[in-house]
């Protein structure tokens, strides 16, 4: 299952998944995002200091299944 957060106030991408996963390191989150898990919008960002503003969807993807 996906996880969606709706950004409340302005902050980066990095800092709205940090609100979705607290207990992930910033490694972790990065990680996500070099991966390409995390879409804002509904398109695949790969800048953890990308700027965002309320309102905004911010959704984490699952891992890819293993061959």
């Amino acid at each position: 299952m996906n996880s969606i957060y709706i950004v409340e106030a302005e902050m980066t991408l990095l800092e709205a998944l940090n609100k979705i996963h607290p207990q992930s390191s910033n490694r972790t989150l990065r990680h996500m995002i070099t991966q390409l898990r995390v879409t804002v919008e509904g398109e695949y960002k790969k800048q953890a200091r990308l700027k965002l503003v309320s309102g905004q969807e911010v959704e984490v993807h699952p891992k890819p299944a293993q061959e």
